[in-house]
């Protein structure tokens, strides 16, 4: 649209126009020389990238702070005159790009309230320049400690952007865990095998700036999935002693090492042996050009740190407590906060969202005024498990339908700071507690619109972000409303962390009633526990919006076992609601879905991402489900293709009236107008 107008050279559009989405592509092609799109209202705001803001050739002033944009700042800009540039109170990561320091024309610039890290950018005096509440190495103007950035440059190579061992400040031996051992301030071991411990492994290639490593001493990346072969430049390491590369995928020759330095390959079928060394002359050039590529990656790495926090399936609370992460919380990616913050933002703790069995919510506002909700874990949970598995968590993700971590506190109380959330939880719309007219509130469109969200969430959970993260603890409390009903999944505390090639886990967690029974029978933990979950969550949607009334004439049958039979048999609504044909179409696509979800086989579940498909699909693309086994000691089955496998579009509500009390059920009867736990 914008390159279309090649007359308009301002947009105006800032202050509580309520306008979200990204950035308009045709923005990049047009003649705009003013763009303000800051502030767009609490709830709403652009979001992605700012990628393309960098092409416009005529932008002078780019205020677009108060939004909800994400990803890093664009290493160039196109245009010459830019002289303002506003980027505030957004979600922006990784580190300033040094070409915003040569902008010839630049006059202003805020970066203040983001995620960003590295060193404390260094702008000319004549620029006005803010950058407070950020994740910078130091609080000063300077470079961060090379140790640091060296880690960021190791990661990189294993395919991991990101901040993976917490790694903060200006002091990488002063917050981070056992895996690295210093002396006198420099790393001297540094144990990367986390198979025995974490149940994970490292991917990708063993990165030739180990080397900048020259304090060290040992090396272990045994047990992991790394391949091509070991740099050679690892055998100029000084001080080194032992380097085991056992069980791996290497390859290519065994460079020649002091007879001093231990190096253990076993495991490693494609590593040839010992290599015979190159003439001095080719060695020292080889040498040279790796040091000088390596120092070169150091000085001008831009990696896109999205995803941050600890790289571990669970944490063991006797091994990490909450005092001990204390000791390198204050340098976590995530903002952190004193609990003197936690006091004013909460304004004393005065004004009380929720509380549960483990925790107390209040609303409060940022230092910027944008209000939040800061969970205070009670004193009871002080091991910090919880804690620990939910900042890790979610620290990984940046998605619409994930609640955002704006921040924590571990100093006197623990403390998670997420986004305020004006429509509270679900639980509060589909089982009538604190809204009067909670139930009414739903209409057939909203449930869609929410189920849908709440699928994308989970999608984005098991496939979309960096680590695969299992939730185990879907149901309708944990999941978050906007004021446009969108909804965001919340409350990480029991989620489970593990890589991609692994297909389930051991573990037991979740509510009663959700849990799938994989989780009971095996002690196994997948997504498709999540699926399950899922399922029961938006059966007790549906159930609580149109069961208003106990009837029918046999009420003991298990609960997705009348829902079952009323979508099979298309049984009319016996209420006095209307609804139209449509809506009876998205209500009847909704609860197959549902019931494919609530299959008692973990493989009979369709996937998170399928799930999707098939709520913005057509009815007729869904098969009939099977009748969940679980709930009914008849054998399941699929129709044959040729007779019902479908319900005919005309056919009436599958839904029967009823008055359903318990929200937590595992096998349960319907009886005297009540859900039963047996």
């Amino acid at each position: 649209m914008f390159n279309l107008l090649p007359s308009l050279d301002r947009v105006v559009l800032s202050h509580n126009n309520n306008l979200s989405g990204l950035l308009p592509l045709s923005l990049g092609n047009s003649n705009v020389t003013c763009l303000r799109l800051n502030n767009q209202g609490v709830d709403d705001g652009f979001s992605g990238s700012i990628t393309i803001i960098a092409s416009m050739r005529l932008l002078s002033q780019a205020w677009l702070n108060g939004n909800h944009l994400s990803d890093s700042i664009p290493a160039s800009f196109a245009s010459t005159k830019l002289s303002d540039l506003q980027l505030r109170s957004n979600y922006l990561t990784g580190l300033v790009p040094r070409s915003l320091f040569n902008l010839i024309s630049l006059k202003e610039i805020s970066l203040d309230y983001n995620l960003l890290e590295g060193p404390v950018p260094m702008f000319d005096k004549h620029i006005k320049a803010t950058w407070e509440s950020n994740n910078f190495c130091r609080s000063d103007v300077g470079p961060s400690d090379p140790q640091v950035t060296i880690f960021f440059v190791i990661f990189e190579s294993f395919g991991i952007s990101g901040n993976p061992l917490l790694l903060g400040g200006n002091d990488v031996c002063t917050n981070v865990t056992t895996l690295i051992k210093c002396q006198r301030g420099k790393v001297v071991s540094l144990d990367l095998a986390l198979g025995i411990q974490y149940q994970l492994v490292l991917n990708g290639t063993i990165s030739p700036a180990f080397s900048n490593l020259t304090s060290l001493v040992n090396l272990n990346l045994s047990g992991n999935n790394l391949t091509s072969p070991i740099p050679e430049i690892l055998t100029t390491l000084p001080h080194l002693k032992l380097l085991d590369v056992s069980n791996n995928n290497l390859s290519g020759p065994i460079p020649k090492f002091p007879s001093k330095v231990k190096v253990i390959t076993r495991g490693n079928v494609l590593l040839g042996q010992y290599a015979t060394s190159p003439n001095g002359n080719q060695s020292k050039t080889t040498r040279l050009c790796i040091i000088l590529i390596a120092g070169a990656s150091l000085f001008s790495m831009y990696p896109t740190l999205i995803q941050r926090g600890m790289f571990k399936e669970t944490v063991n609370p006797n091994k990490l407590k909450v005092e001990d992460f204390n000791e390198r919380c204050n340098l976590s990616p995530i903002k952190q906060y004193s609990y003197a913050d936690v006091q004013k933002m909460t304004n004393s703790f005065k004004e009380k969202l929720g509380e549960g069995g483990f925790a107390v919510v209040y609303k409060a506002s940022l230092p910027d005024g944008r209000p939040v909700a800061v969970k205070i874990i009670n004193d009871g949970k002080a091991d910090g498990q919880d804690f620990m598995n939910e900042l890790d968590s979610i620290s990984r993700t940046a998605h619409v339908n994930i609640v955002s971590l704006l921040g924590f506190c571990c100093e006197h109380k623990i403390a998670l700071i997420y986004e305020f959330m004006t429509k509270g939880s679900l639980d509060k719309f589909i089982m009538n507690t604190g809204l009067p007219d909670g139930i009414c509130s739903l209409d057939r469109n909203t449930m869609c619109k929410i189920a849908i969200g709440i699928a994308k969430g989970l999608d984005y959970l098991h496939q979309g972000c960096a680590s695969r993260i299992v939730h185990l603890d879907i149901k309708p409390h944990n999941i978050l409303l906007d004021d446009d009903f969108c909804p965001k999944i919340a409350d990480f505390g029991l989620a489970k962390i593990c890589q991609k090639n692994v297909s389930a886990m051991s573990g037991v967690g979740g509510t009663r009633g959700y849990m799938a029974p994989e989780i009971f029978d095996k002690h196994k933990v997948s997504e498709k526990s999540d699926i399950y979950s899922y399922g029961m969550l938006i059966i007790d949607m549906i159930g609580r919006r149109y069961n208003n009334n106990a009837g029918g004439s046999d009420n003991s049958e298990y609960f997705p076992d009348w829902i079952y039979n009323d979508l099979q048999q298309g049984n009319n609504l016996v209420n006095s609601f209307e609804i139209s044909e449509e809506e009876n179409d998205i209500i009847r696509k909704i609860t197959m879905v549902c019931l494919w979800c609530i299959q008692f086989k973990a493989s009979d579940r369709p996937s998170s991402g399928k799930v999707v498909q098939m709520l913005q699909g057509s009815l007729e693309s869904i098969p009939f489900p099977r009748k969940p086994s679980l709930y009914s000691q008849e054998v399941p089955s699929f129709p044959s293709p040729s007779s019902s496998s479908f319900i005919d579009s005309k056919s009436a509500s599958l839904l029967k009236t009823g008055s359903i009390k318990s929200d937590r059920f595992v096998s349960c009867r319907y009886e005297n107008g009540a859900l039963s736990i047996e």
